[in-house]
């Protein structure tokens, strides 16, 4: 077999090749051979014709967008280096369903001017012919551009589907903890239900995550995903991250949030099974928010204080609330974050604010950056702009719950108040000055909230505003790091909050960074995350 390559005819059998196979497990392919199958097919076809196939790649990720397949660029550096010198794959959809990607391939396969040869030097398929000349080319061109068509055709038709099911409260993706889906789409018990049930149970009696953690553990809690091609399940098992997760989430009492739509279950599901009422949810938010410590001045709220609501504790996965401290020196006043959880396990309860501001410098200073880094922080925000408005949806049910809660709190003690300034109760001067302090604490929690409600609908009234133009995303990762340290506490703050979802403390005072999906691949050190929970 000879095939034409640019100016010349080439003998294939004298060219390395790489195998790829890509069968995605992110869209419907229902039609396209397992990649199993595609490596018989295409090895069958290499082993007839005499080809050297030198490695074989496999791939689970969709085609559809680009730089979403790591193997797949690596293919693509390897040919430039001329460690592969060709492809054999079972169709060309297999290889591109997006048209930069496909119009890489198509350059790889074209001389560049002076050159008598490509990088690409030939690709063969065992589903049709391909020859290497303009002609072909324009073929190849066709087959990806319908290959991407389709993909996008049937993308529309999907989410246009989801979407008038959402609205009957049929949901779709991932399944909730204690519950599965039933043949009509809605959300029923399953067999772990009384399990997670009993969790939010055990948050509202006062145990900390890591005891419902455990609790879970002993019952077996777990959730599985989707059988595969080969009908296989996953196991997952709950982690901390899980449970902080899930007990935010508003669908346990009956409100969904999934693809930027909000439905209410109860009305949507007649036979909907919530594990708790909605003033329960309520409550729930409140104790993960963590109370204030009752001695906290008041004058606190006139100092900036930096990252609330940020920091978490990663014993129990209550939030490290900030305050201020003078010590020795009262001229001066230090911040500190501190887990008031009284049933956490933590050793050392605090740490200062600087300990973790100068982690943070040292984290921000070892970015990388490359040509391409903007690119790919451009891709991952449109990407995850859906899946960041979701969470702040549920975030903001979360804050709405907690408001609620506090202001009912606060009824109680103002009417308290009202009532211990009778004269006739003789109320000691010390049982009021208690009252007007819970009065001023609650007061200050419910004014945060609002600034974090607010905030939160900032973003939500125009999505697109938190996308960083080039200069400002080149600016901002080459100055983080000494702004942060040098900064104000305000300028640190939203640093921070551009860059990280959260910073998790562990028992040993330790900092786990959660990054925003955006930023991921420019941090280096095993202690960040990215915000989809990957190791990075």
């Amino acid at each position: 077999m000879i095939l034409e390559s640019g100016l010349k005819t080439v003998d294939p059998t004298k060219l390395k090749f790489v195998l790829y196979a890509r069968k995605s497990t992110e869209e419907s392919d229902r039609q396209v051979h397992s990649i199993e199958n595609q490596l018989e097919d295409c090895r069958k076809y290499a082993a007839n014709n005499g080809l050297n196939v030198v490695e074989e790649i496999t791939e689970q990720k969709s085609a559809r967008y680009s730089h979403n397949r790591p193997r797949f660029t690596e293919m693509l550096k390897k040919l430039e280096t001329g460690e592969y010198e060709a492809i054999i794959a079972w169709h060309p959809d297999r290889l591109a369903r997006n048209m930069l990607e496909a119009g890489t391939l198509l350059d790889m396969l074209t001389p560049a001017k002076g050159e008598k040869e490509p990088i690409l030097k030939a690709m063969v398929f065992p589903t049709g012919n391909f020859e290497n000349n303009s002609s072909g080319r324009l073929a190849l061109a066709v087959t990806f551009s319908l290959a991407t068509q389709y993909s996008e055709h049937l993308s529309e038709q999907v989410t246009s589907g989801h979407q008038k099911n959402l609205k009957r409260g049929k949901s779709s993706g991932t399944t909730k903890w204690g519950y599965v889906r039933d043949a009509r789409g809605f959300y029923v018990p399953d067999e772990n239900y009384a399990g997670v049930k009993k969790g939010w149970q055990m948050i509202l009696d006062g145990k900390s995550q890591a005891e419902v953690l455990q609790h879970w553990k002993k019952l077996g809690v777990v959730r599985k995903t989707k059988p595969d091609e080969n009908g296989v399940q996953k196991i997952i098992k709950p982690t901390k991250q899980i449970l902080t997760n899930l007990f935010r989430d508003p669908v346990y009492y009956g409100l969904l949030v999934q693809a930027g739509e909000t439905v209410d279950l109860r009305e949507a599901q007649p036979d909907f099974q919530p594990m708790i009422t909605e003033q329960e949810y309520g409550k729930v938010q409140a104790i993960l928010d963590g109370r204030y410590q009752t001695h906290r001045k008041h004058s606190d709220s006139t100092i900036f204080l930096p990252l609330k609501g940020l920091v978490i504790c990663d014993v129990c996965g209550h939030k490290m609330y900030p305050g201020a401290s003078g010590g020795s020196n009262k001229s001066r006043k230090f911040i500190y974050y501190r887990c008031q959880n009284k049933a956490c396990g933590r050793k050392i309860k605090g740490i200062r604010g600087k300990v973790v501001f100068d982690d943070i410098y040292t984290t921000l200073k070892a970015m990388k950056l490359n040509k391409n880094s903007y690119e790919i922080y451009s891709r991952a925000i449109d990407k995850y702009a859906e899946t960041e408005i979701a969470e702040l949806k549920i975030e903001r049910s979360s804050l709405i719950a907690s408001k609620n809660q506090y202001t009912s709190d606060l009824k109680i003690e103002n009417k308290n108040f009202a009532n211990m300034a009778n004269p006739a109760l003789k109320t000691p001067s010390a049982t009021m000055k208690a009252c007007r302090e819970r009065i001023n604490e609650l007061t200050t929690i419910i004014n945060d909230i609002n600034e974090d409600i607010k905030a939160i609908d900032e973003v939500l009234k125009d999505p697109a505003s938190r996308k960083l133009t080039r200069d400002e995303f080149f600016n901002l990762i080459q100055t983080s790091g000494e702004r942060v340290k040098k900064g104000t506490f305000a300028e640190k703050d939203a640093i921070v909050r551009k860059m990280f979802s959260n910073l998790r403390i562990t028992n040993k005072n330790k900092l786990i960074y959660l990054c925003k999906p955006e930023f991921d691949g420019l941090f280096s050190g095993k202690k960040v995350l990215n915000g989809l929970g990957d190791q990075t």
